[in-house]
């Protein structure tokens, strides 16, 4: 559902090269489909019996190898794209193929005017303090592949913090022990849900102040600054790979840690703080090992 109250600029939304995005897009999934239904005869014996198999594999094989071009095809248009040349790139765990998805369902993000037009659209909004859900009779009001789209990203950030921690992955992490405190009446999964969520929103947030920019186009402050007073302030460079971009994440956490002293919340400044800091300290260890070992 979108919304039409001048929020939205159309012209924008689907200019290329997000118009072929979301073309493509859709071709990979009705392929990926297909693709999936024939690998079904491999897995059961009786649809193995009633086709071929050298007739399946040959459909598998052509198919597979359209799915492939299609990727391929989606990874270049989302390279051509601003969001890419001047944040994506650099971030941690996301690939072009990923990104490329996304802004096939999401069209350019700089094409809404509030963050949290952006966020409820992908299916991590909120209304009237509850967070948007699947509702029985009810119509969706989010774009759900978009939702599941993000979900995917999240996962990418949460499997690459091992090797290469990122602030997305801090930012889950945290979110979780403090659940935990806080939320002892969860189960697990409820808690590991919640904090990715939280993660998919500072993602999302990143990924329109970073359109916003790179289309010239103002930038509206979030709603917890503008309503309640908050201060802390994550920036977009945060995300960045600490071994390609050292000086300019160093400089995003640092700005980060600075805005705290301001931070009205006591509960919320005491949380950035250990959340920041803890990144701030992996980073320079990692520095000092390698000066150690020189």
């Amino acid at each position: 559902m979108e919304m039409t109250d001048g929020r939205i600029d159309e012209e924008l939304l689907w200019m290329p090269p997000y118009d072929e995005l979301r073309k493509y897009t859709r071709l990979w999934r009705d392929t990926y489909r297909v693709y999936q239904s024939l690998r079904r005869y491999e897995q059961s014996q009786t649809l193995a019996e009633m086709v071929e198999t050298r007739f399946i594999d040959e459909l598998e094989s052509m198919f597979g190898d359209r799915r492939d071009r299609i990727e391929r095809t989606i990874e270049k248009l989302a390279e051509e794209t601003l969001e890419w040349k001047v944040w994506a790139n650099r971030v941690v765990g996301l690939g072009p193929l990923s990104f490329g998805k996304l802004l096939g369902y999401v069209g350019c993000p700089a094409a809404r005017a509030y963050p949290s037009t952006f966020r409820k659209f992908c299916g991590y909004g909120v209304t009237n303090g509850v967070a948007d859900r699947r509702t029985k009779g009810m119509r969706l009001t989010y774009n759900n592949l978009a939702k599941s789209q993000v979900f995917v990203i999240v996962t990418q950030f949460l499997k690459a913090y091992p090797r290469s921690p990122n602030i997305y992955g801090e930012f889950f992490y945290t979110w979780r022990q403090r659940y935990e405190q806080t939320k002892p009446e969860w189960t697990k999964a409820h808690r590991t849900l919640a904090a990715m969520r939280k993660v998919a929103s500072l993602f999302l947030n990143h990924l329109w102040v970073i359109s916003r920019q790179a289309h010239g186009l103002p930038v509206v402050k979030p709603y917890a600054h503008e309503k309640l007073g908050h201060t802390t302030y994550i920036p977009p460079e945060a995300a960045w790979h600490v071994k390609k971009c050292r000086d300019e994440v160093l400089h995003a956490i640092a700005t980060s840690l600075a805005s705290i002293e301001l931070e009205r919340d006591d509960d919320v400044s005491e949380f950035h703080q250990h959340l920041l800091e803890r990144f701030y300290e992996r980073v320079l260890g990692k520095e000092r090992r390698k000066k150690a070992k020189r």
